[in-house]
């Protein structure tokens, strides 16, 4: 039945019938994307045969119930009911052969907690995102003989979710987002993480009922990405072992509770930086006034490391950026950074793109932060650099200095809108480096 979306010919009138004698093997794409079909128009038939059901109802929105397919023997639940918007409870059917069940109810937005089923699920071995964005469940079916490998996001975006059931993670080695976004949920459904786990990206993100976290060894796990996103609520950062972790990227991103009085040292979180290397989106979006004076010396990446952190004011001199060669929006939208220290020691800067755009507020940049760098020909690498400033004069002068002062041309140099200062108050300093970058071939861009 499946047609991809350049057939013309019209859902709105397909009728299904068909032998209850059928032994089809595959029901793969069956009704994959029919948007019109409704509950009337699904085909009650045998199914006992069916072993594979990925794709079978994906986007088929109109439906609200299903017949009570016989699953006995589907391994493959892939996709097989996304997006079924408009489908209010589970189906009655059975996962007792299932191994896959990745993605199987995704985005079921109108299901409820109401006629819960019962699941027996002994082969499962993939469930990630099995629930995902079911906005309307506020309990999840019960799942028994249940004890999958892979858990990624289950639960994720299940934002009326009060509970989840007790589930055996003793075998698994994916807790990535499992409940990540579950804005309702009011009891941390985890007590320990199993040493087969490396990896808990996302785990806490979004749990916006959470003040604090239980403790959980985290000692084996190497990658915490996206950890604390999203936590809106001033929160406690929970005393967890974070000393084997190199991948951090993100980990306090929106987290709009942190703040300078709950902001935790390196030693408090035993957070060993020198694994490190990339802090992007670090603290991006949160609520410091004051960005942390810790040892950054063995960041590469500080790619929107403070975006869009609207409150801070303050960068300590002292701030050690040595070894960064991408602070591509590195501080874009701090719009109430004033200054940037002449103190803070920069690194062999490769792209510059954005890092100070929409920085409302910055009047003052320090000479020589671009003399060094091993800046690239890449036009797009380096927009915006100062778009929507404040700068003084004579910042201006020491940004177009410095990179007429590299070896390396840089494509784009942008010191234009906001209340940046005008071409005709630079110095003739200023001027003489801006014509020589032109010369050069930098495209600038400034206010007249």
């Amino acid at each position: 039945i499946y047609t991809n979306s350049s057939s013309n010919f019209d859902r709105q009138t397909l009728s299904v019938t068909g032998s209850t004698k059928q032994r089809g093997r595959s029901w793969e794409r069956a009704f994959y994307d029919m948007e019109y079909t409704t509950t009337d128009g699904m085909p009650d038939v045998n199914t006992e045969h069916v072993t594979n059901m990925n794709y079978a109802f994906y986007d088929v929105d109109n439906i609200t119930t299903l017949p009570a397919y016989d699953t006995r023997n589907v391994t493959d639940f892939y996709f097989a009911f996304r997006d079924c918007a408009a489908l209010t409870q589970f189906p009655d059917i059975k996962l007792d052969s299932a191994e896959n069940t990745s993605y199987m109810f995704y985005r079921c937005s109108s299901i409820t907690s109401t006629n819960m089923p019962t699941y027996n699920c002994p082969n499962l071995t993939n469930a990630s995102y099995m629930f995902r964005d079911c906005s309307k469940m506020t309990t999840a079916p019960t799942l028994t003989n249940f004890a999958p490998i892979n858990f990624g996001g289950m639960f994720m975006s299940c934002t009326s979710l009060t509970s989840i059931p007790t589930l055996d993670f003793s075998n698994a080695t994916n807790l990535t987002y499992l409940f990540a976004n579950c804005t309702s949920l009011t009891a941390f459904p985890l007590t320990s993480i199993p040493s087969s786990v490396n990896n808990i990206s996302g785990l806490c993100q979004g749990l916006t009922q959470f003040n604090t976290f239980p403790y959980l060894d985290i000692s084996n796990c190497l990658y915490a990405s996206y950890l604390f996103r999203n936590l809106t609520q001033n929160f406690t950062v929970p005393n967890w072992d974070y000393s084997n972790l190199t991948g951090v990227n993100a980990m306090f991103q929106n987290a709009a509770g942190l703040t300078d009085s709950n902001m935790p040292s390196t030693s408090t979180l035993n957070l060993n930086l020198s694994n490190i290397n990339n802090l992007s989106h670090f603290f991006d979006g949160t609520s410091i006034t004051t960005a942390p004076n810790w040892d950054f010396s063995n960041i590469t990446t500080t790619q929107s490391m403070f975006e869009d952190c609207s409150n801070l004011t303050t960068l300590p001199s002292t701030l050690n950026f040595s070894s960064a060669t991408d602070v591509e929006e590195m501080f874009q939208d701090c719009t109430s950074l004033v200054t940037v220290p002449s103190g803070i020691t920069w690194g062999s800067i490769q792209i510059t793109d954005e890092m100070f755009n929409g920085c409302t507020s910055l009047a003052n940049f320090p000479a020589g932060v671009f003399d060094t760098g091993t800046l690239t020909s890449s036009s797009y690498q380096h927009r915006y650099q100062f778009y929507r400033c404040a700068l003084t004069a004579q910042s201006i002068e020491n940004i177009l200095v410095s990179f007429n002062t590299n070896t390396n041309v840089v494509p784009n140099i942008y010191v234009n809108l906001g209340t940046n200062a005008a071409y005709s108050t630079w110095s003739s300093t200023a001027i003489a480096a801006y014509n020589s970058l032109i010369t050069k071939g930098t495209n600038i861009f400034y206010n007249t």
